[in-house]
Formats: structure tokens, C-alpha cells, sequence
């Protein structure tokens, strides 16, 4: 099994605040509906902020930030993981005090920069993926026996502007 290490921020890493300000957004009272639909209930459309009896509020930090500590942003910068939402500029919110899983999108140390990817073990053996149409220019990252995997974090969740 690869040897699994720690290592220090990143410097282009952000930490979160560990007394972040209270911050919340009106929250929409129903769903947003990617179909196509021409009809829609007036009512949706209303948000009451005093009662939050159809909308309510959102905290930004309450829902994104559940461990201030351990959580940081990162920019993430390149293409090989876009299939699973993280496009260049994503914002990615990483948590260092999370276990890694097969199946997670954690950050790596590997050769000499930070690199986003999918976590998956099998065995003895880790392999990192991208996830791009293009797998021929995007193959995975291979870890067997006494390789040294450094795994940072979990991406918990990614930010993007449209």
C-alpha cells in the first residue's frame, strides 16, 4: 500500500476563518427547474424574509465551511477535471481533516505542485484520475507498494462563476 504523508498549505491556498462573520443570502422558496416548463406558480416568486416561511435564509460559511480549522479555498487552475464540475478558476473548498475514500476528489502533492484528482484504491494499488473527455492526454497517476502519496485534503466543494 502507498505510503499515505502530510505536508504544509499550499501559498496559494486561503485558510477559512475560524470565527467567520454570519453572512446569509434570501433563500427561494421553491426549486429552480432545469426543464422546460412555460407555467409557473406566481407564488414561487415570493420570498419573506421576516417569517422565512417560503424562502428563509442561507449562510454561505454554515453550509460550505462545517470544520473552520481544517477547511481551505484553493484556485484551481487547468482542464482534467471538468467532467466533475471543476473547470479553470473553480474555487475549490478542501478539507485537510477529512479521510480520504476511494472515490474522493482530494489535492496531491505530486512532483512539485498541488494537483486536483479522483482518489481510487484497489489492493495495494492507488491510482489518481482525472475526469476529461480526453483520457488518452489525461491518464491516471499510478501509486504501488512503497510510493510516497501525498494526499492534502478533500475537496468538499467547488465555487465557479457563470
Amino acid at each position: 500500500m502507498p505510503i499515505l504523508v502530510n505536508l504544509n498549505m499550499p501559498a496559494n491556498a486561503l485558510k477559512a476563518s475560524l470565527h467567520p462573520p454570519h453572512f446569509s443570502l434570501p433563500l427561494y422558496g421553491g426549486k429552480v427547474s432545469a426543464a422546460q416548463s412555460r407555467w409557473a406558480s406566481a407564488a414561487q416568486d415570493y420570498i419573506d424574509d421576516d417569517t422565512g416561511v417560503l424562502g428563509g435564509r442561507l449562510d454561505l460559511n454554515e453550509r460550505f465551511v462545517t470544520n473552520p480549522p481544517s477547511t481551505f479555498v484553493m484556485p484551481v487552475d487547468g482542464e482534467s477535471m471538468i467532467k466533475a464540475g471543476i473547470f479553470p478558476g473553480t474555487i475549490a473548498i478542501v478539507d485537510k481533516n477529512i479521510d480520504a475514500k476511494s472515490g474522493s476528489i482530494v489535492v496531491v502533492w505530486y512532483g512539485d505542485k498541488y494537483i486536483v484528482k479522483r482518489l481510487y484504491i484497489k489492493g495495494n494499488t492507488v491510482k489518481l484520475r482525472s475526469e476529461h473527455p480526453n483520457l488518452r492526454e489525461y491518464r491516471p497517476i499510478l501509486f504501488k507498494g512503497d510510493d510516497e502519496l501525498v494526499i492534502w485534503g478533500v475537496v468538499k466543494h467547488g465555487i465557479n462563476t457563470y
